[in-house]
């Protein structure tokens, strides 16, 4: 059993406090998140939250927050201590991230990304039409998908824009078989 909490809900007071209870209640795995759930995403995750858990829990603690490539990854297990990275908003810009990571590729250039997002976007197409995904269906979810992963490359919301402008799935896989 694990659980996932955020450093506080509009302070972080009870924050010490909610690692004893969970590592008393038996919990085997608590995973922070480090931004309180009035931060919101308008403020950088407090990374210190993760290595105060960390210090005090008796349960390996699994860090959350601002992780958006293979060199954060390092850097907050570094900084924290922590046990191990859970991957959100990141895993979206770059849903092939946990490969790199095990593949100790810490950096990607241009190309090299919008090879990524073109092999991904073609495996993801063959994967929704094969369960009978409707167009309309194919073309809202590709949308969805591509929201942060053109994030950092030059000509990026150029991209973006194309696709989330396009009126059929065939217009956005015409933008993303040209990349």
């Amino acid at each position: 059993l694990s659980a996932k909490i955020r450093t506080g809900f509009h302070n972080t007071n009870a924050f010490e406090d909610s690692i004893r209870l969970l590592n008393d209640e038996g919990v085997e795995m608590i995973t922070v998140h480090g931004r309180t759930r009035d931060m919101m995403y308008k403020e950088p995750a407090v990374w210190k939250y993760i290595e105060k858990a960390v210090k005090i829990s008796q349960v390996p603690i699994i860090g959350n927050g601002d992780i958006w490539d293979v060199k954060d990854i390092n850097l907050m297990m570094t900084e924290t201590g922590c046990h191990g990275v859970m991957i959100a908003r990141g895993a979206l810009k770059t849903p092939w991230m946990a490969k790199n990571y095990r593949q100790g590729k810490f950096h990607e250039n241009d190309r090299e990304r919008l090879d990524h997002i073109k092999e991904f976007f073609s495996e993801y197409r063959a994967h929704l039409e094969a369960e009978n995904i409707s167009e309309r269906g194919l073309m809202k979810q590709t949308k969805s998908v591509s929201r942060y992963m053109f994030d950092g490359i030059e000509g990026g919301e150029s991209i973006r824009k194309h696709i989330l402008l396009a009126q059929s799935a065939h217009s956005i896989y015409s933008v993303l078989n040209q990349l």
